[in-house]
């Protein structure tokens, strides 16, 4: 017992937190933008940039780091991918927010104007990755009923997924569990499903098609409210669970 309590003090005492500010349109009148040349490990001297976030997410962060969007602070999505394969389901990679020394309290605003604001998948053969965590998040969608952006897209075997304290508005679906291409030769995890996704404590509205879409394995959707997704075709829910790639177990 003293040994493992040794290893898991040891693990927690290197995770490192990483912290972005940037202050576009509807964002605090205190927000203080960061600077995307900044390292972004300390709160005070942030990352600015979604992009900048989005690529030490994926370049930067260990597993269990954090990377943490300032309250108050509004970035505008690039429709970049959000993948890193070093995060795992043991020790997770999250994406949440932190109060800023400038005193923002809103719930960090990731404005789209019709691209993916959080696309999962990685691009080419589907390989396999997991472990990541987003919460505490303002994700919202201008242009999305034309243009059929998606809030939050599982593709191309993301596993344990969690979505958790999201408000998803306006895309034109909110949450997707999509396919796969066919897994990558060197890919023994691979089975072309993105099972395990928990969405807890999220509210989806307003999307032009659906609010969730999709299903996998050992996946759960819980206390949350999709209200007002779809418009007017028999195609259009609140909310429609079907396996993405086939029957599902556990669901």
């Amino acid at each position: 017992a003293p040994m493992l309590a040794t290893l898991l003090l040891f693990s927690a005492a290197h995770a490192t937190d990483f912290h972005a500010c940037d202050c576009g349109p509807n964002a605090a009148a205190s927000c203080v933008p960061g600077d995307d040349d900044a390292v972004g490990t300390d709160p005070d001297t942030p990352l600015q940039t979604f992009g900048a976030a989005r690529q030490a997410f994926a370049d930067t962060l260990e597993a269990g780091d954090r990377l943490l969007l300032c309250q108050g602070g509004a970035f505008a999505a690039d429709g970049g991918a959000w993948v890193n394969s070093r995060c795992s389901a043991a020790s997770p990679c999250t994406v949440s927010a932190y109060t800023p020394t400038s005193g923002g309290t809103a719930d960090p605003l990731i404005l789209s104007d019709g691209l993916t604001a959080f696309d999962l998948g990685n691009g080419g053969d589907a390989r396999s990755e997991e472990g990541y965590i987003f919460d505490s998040l303002d994700v919202r969608c201008e242009g999305c009923e034309t243009t059929g952006g998606v809030g939050f897209l599982l593709f191309n075997d993301v596993d344990h997924v969690t979505l958790r304290d999201l408000s998803v508005t306006g895309f034109g679906v909110g949450v997707q569990v999509a396919g796969a291409n066919p897994c990558l030769s060197a890919e023994p995890d691979c089975d072309g499903q993105s099972s395990d996704l928990t969405i807890e404590r999220v509210s989806v509205s307003g999307s032009s098609v659906v609010g969730f879409l999709g299903g996998s394995d050992r996946s759960r959707i819980l206390d949350s409210t999709f209200s007002e997704n779809g418009t007017d075709s028999a195609f259009h829910h609140n909310v429609y669970v079907a396996g993405a790639t086939g029957p599902t177990t556990d669901m």
